[in-house]
């Protein structure tokens, strides 16, 4: 019995010394703009449609049992208001690439509708899942606010549109953008009555 515990004792020696005297390999170099808490892991793996689509042809296929969310919107096109009703079933489902193009089609179907192209930024925008989006979307939701915009001017020329984020807040974001170049993590908290939340 007892040379059964020497042999035990000395393999425990043994592998002990080598994982202590054997050299590992040194780890990569890791791009510092991944080590960001909201930016390490991208949650979305279907990739949006950002080329140039042919309007000629349906972008997105309507699906069944999504739900019943409706939210009206100003259009005659009652196809354009159904896939305006599942981008935004599917933004709340966070599929944010396939409501993208649910968008899409709402506006193809109904380009002066203003609130497909709302639809379309706000599906390419920042959402808790990617919070940094690439630059090539920060473009399009660029366009599409101004296509929503636009519309909206020539459908309603009364109203007065506002981009209603506060400099505090622009200065606060642009931090933020600077700073997860530079640390390894960024959690941001707010109060219970905050968007940071």
């Amino acid at each position: 019995m007892r040379s059964k515990a020497k042999v035990f004792i000395i393999a425990g020696a043994i592998l002990t010394l080598l994982f202590l005297l054997v050299p590992t390999t040194p780890q990569k170099q890791k791009d510092r703009s991944q080590l960001a808490s909201f930016g390490a892991i991208k949650c979305t793996v279907a990739k949006f449609l950002l080329d140039d689509v042919d309007t000629t042809q349906q972008i997105s296929p309507l699906f069944e049992n999504l739900g019943n969310l409706h939210f009206p919107i100003s259009t005659s096109e009652e196809r354009a208001q159904e896939f305006f009703d599942q981008g935004l079933r599917l933004t709340y489902a966070f599929n944010h690439a396939e409501a993208h193009r649910s968008f899409m089609e709402a506006s193809r179907l109904d380009p002066s509708a203003a609130m497909t192209y709302w639809g379309q930024a706000y599906a390419l925008g920042p959402n808790i899942n990617d919070a940094l989006p690439l630059d090539e979307r920060k473009i399009k939701y660029n366009e599409a606010l101004e296509k929503a915009k636009k519309w909206a001017r020539q459908k309603f020329p009364h109203y007065k549109i506002f981009d209603t984020i506060c400099d505090s807040t622009a200065r606060r974001q642009a931090e933020v953008h600077h700073m997860s170049d530079t640390v390894d993590a960024v959690i941001v908290v707010g109060g219970h009555n905050s968007g940071n939340t």
